[in-house]
């Protein structure tokens, strides 16, 4: 990535071939750009950073101008957390319950492939089977099913009221879910 830097200070990032022809309407300009043109129209390289750990219910992370390094000698990506307007956050809160609850279905319909079941509810449609065997197994899904997204929604509930950090995985989501193993 490059940025364009006058008196040391960004005034455009990123900065493209097509900035560079913008600003040379009338002449070609070279699709190589050699350390020296760079040095003379003011461009740098910009070193990609890592953005910073945010919470995505309230925040949302947006690049701002590159800052120049004087322990590095050399300009890097800079980021800034800043907070979610309201109607963000009911739109990020209603994509994170999507997925949570998506991913939450995955998980339930996984475990009861493991005994070839097409899904959870195909396991639980067996709780009244007349063979003992499906009927112990689609029971099982009942509860497993049950006690999970009443987990879940617990979850989501201390999530809400901000007395559980918002996940950053699906590995947080998924430790406070009930483990799955069928019966013998």
């Amino acid at each position: 990535m490059k940025a364009r830097v006058e008196n040391g200070t960004v005034v455009k990032q990123p900065f493209t071939q097509d900035d560079l022809q913008a600003m040379y309407p009338e002449s070609s300009v070279p699709t190589v750009w050699t350390t020296e043109f760079m040095q003379s129209e003011g461009i740098v390289e910009v070193v990609a950073t890592a953005q910073p750990n945010f919470n995505r219910l309230t925040e949302k992370v947006v690049e701002i101008a590159a800052q120049y390094s004087e322990a590095d000698g050399v300009w890097l990506q800079t980021w800034e957390v800043v907070a979610l307007s309201n109607a963000e956050k009911v739109a990020a809160w209603d994509e994170f319950v999507s997925w949570v609850v998506n991913a939450t279905y995955q998980r339930l319909d996984n475990f009861a492939a493991t005994k070839q079941y097409d899904s959870i509810l195909s396991a639980a449609s067996y709780a009244s089977s007349s063979i003992q065997r499906f009927a112990v197994e689609g029971q099982y899904a009942v509860q497993a099913r049950d006690a999970t997204l009443d987990a879940l929604f617990s979850y989501l509930d201390e999530v809400v009221s901000m007395t559980r950090p918002a996940p950053s995985a699906w590995e947080d989501v998924e430790q406070c879910l009930p483990a799955l193993v069928w019966p013998e």
